[in-house]
């Protein structure tokens, strides 16, 4: 397979994945907050450097963006945003209790979703794509 084909392959699963997240039925839980909201909660909840900078990275929104969906979840008491420790320039974010209820509620929806998208798959074929997934998580983690 070449390189242009591998890069399609990768541009369907960054589809697949927002597939997944766009229907993920959230209605139920009365929220009042949009999908980039959400997507800025789940960032918080799974990573332990929640840097302003780590989390425009790892979502791939401008900072300005950021900056201003966090301003929101702050007005929400999902999130706080505090200086860093070690250095006071560096941004970070946390999540409230009650935003971490919430997050905690939506990655619990999110897994039983993705159950219900990966029953049909046969249980050799759930390890083959865990081994693949891997495979590429530990190749793109090897370049940084």
């Amino acid at each position: 397979m070449d390189n242009l084909n591998i890069l399609r392959k990768l541009d369907d699963l960054s589809n697949f994945r927002r597939e997944i997240s766009r229907s993920l039925k959230t209605d139920a839980l009365n929220l009042s907050i949009n999908k980039t909201q959400k997507q800025v909660l789940m960032a918080i909840l799974r990573t332990t450097e929640n840097s302003m900078t780590d989390l425009s990275q790892q979502i791939g929104l401008e900072k300005s963006t950021l900056t201003r969906t966090v301003d929101s979840l702050i007005e929400e008491g999902l999130v706080t945003r505090s200086s860093g420790i070690q250095d006071r320039r560096t941004i970070t974010c946390s999540l409230t209790q009650k935003g971490q209820a919430i997050a905690n509620r939506l990655d619990q929806l999110m897994r039983e979703h993705l159950a219900g998208l990966l029953a049909d798959l046969s249980e050799n074929d759930r390890d083959e794509l865990n081994k693949k997934l891997s495979d590429c998580i530990h190749l793109l983690r090897k370049r940084d």
